[in-house]
């Protein structure tokens, strides 16, 4: 099964957020640690995954909006700044001493462009 299937961004609303949403995310999740994905739609029903990160020591829509006024890897940025508002998040809570296994083993099934030269393999 897909990646972004499995995991969900957990909103007063239906469906997933875009990366410029997140302040729509439900407040409690920065309390919470977990993986996230970052991803856009292809052409028809497939999706490409950007990126695959984690938070377990700060608020994940801190981290995330991190992502888009001070971006770090750039190839991370440059799929921001070309795919903008397609971009969507998924969010999977897990406990903290899960979070680091549960990110490797998504980036080496999925090989996610932006993790290539940044990810903890």
């Amino acid at each position: 099964m897909d990646p972004v299937n499995k995991l969900y961004f957990k909103t007063s609303f239906e469906g997933v957020l875009t990366l410029y949403e997140l302040d729509k995310a439900d407040h409690r999740l920065d309390e919470i640690c977990g993986v996230y994905i970052i991803w856009y739609p292809g052409s028809g029903a497939s999706r490409t995954i950007a990126y695959i990160g984690q938070v377990s020591e700060q608020p994940v829509r801190e981290r995330l909006k991190k992502h888009l006024t001070n971006c770090h890897n750039d190839v991370l940025r440059d799929i921001i700044k070309a795919q903008g508002k397609r971009l969507r998040i998924c969010f999977k809570p897990c406990p903290k001493d899960k979070v680091d296994s549960y990110e490797k083993q998504l980036i080496k099934e999925h090989d996610p462009e932006a993790n290539r030269t940044h990810s903890p393999r």
